[in-house]
């Protein structure tokens, strides 16, 4: 097939204006329905998190904005967002687990922060409930900055939480590699969009 640089000016500007930039919209939520698959994947599987409550995995969304007369004049771009709402209600540690804590978290009240231990949670790793909630627990100091939260069950001692001065929460992301796996697959996907808007050949 031949063509002349003034035809293939003319197909470029008129595939710009249409098949093209609907072409590119609909690789793009293919990419971000991708990244959203992959994101609720890591959050699932315990690489890098495991689902508890399934607040986090089910506040995962994808989209994609512009590309249309009222979006973003000139751009197109996919989107994949984690914490806002969620038929569960709004997830507020999906930053938190996305960058980590930014630095130590302290206490707002009291000295310790208390982390309940695996015997204090069910089988799906949720906390059956805070210190308060428990009756016949005993402090047992092992550093200035280390204690336990005991309790006597079947004759034995038995840490039901951790008590700790500070934490620092390291990132755990599953939004940003999610991303760039799908970002990795776009080059391809969107090389034969041209030729397909311009009706050649390649």
């Amino acid at each position: 097939m031949s063509i002349t640089l003034e035809d293939f000016e003319r197909r470029l500007a008129e595939a710009g204006g249409g098949a093209l930039r609907r072409l590119t919209r609909e690789t793009l939520q293919r990419a971000a329905k991708e990244a959203e698959r992959a994101a609720k994947l890591r959050v699932t599987g315990g690489n890098p998190l495991h689902t508890r409550s399934d607040r986090l995995r089910s506040s995962i969304r994808s989209g994609v904005r512009g590309g249309t007369k009222g979006g973003h004049k000139g751009s197109i771009e996919g989107w994949l967002r984690a914490g806002g709402p969620s038929p569960k209600g709004q997830v507020k540690y999906a930053r938190m687990h996305e960058f980590g804590s930014n630095g130590p978290i302290t206490p707002k009240k009291g000295k310790w922060l208390a982390i309940p231990t695996k015997a204090q949670k069910t089988g799906a790793g949720v906390s059956r409930g805070g210190p308060r909630t428990v009756e016949g627990l005993w402090f047992h100091k092992t550093h200035p900055d280390k204690a336990y939260l005991l309790k006597k069950i079947g004759g034995k001692n038995i840490a039901l939480f951790l008590l700790r001065k500070s934490v620092t929460v390291p990132a755990r992301p599953f939004l940003r590699p999610s991303i760039e796996e799908a970002a990795e697959n776009l080059p391809a996907a969107l090389a034969p969009l041209l030729a397909k808007a311009l009706k050649a050949d390649v």
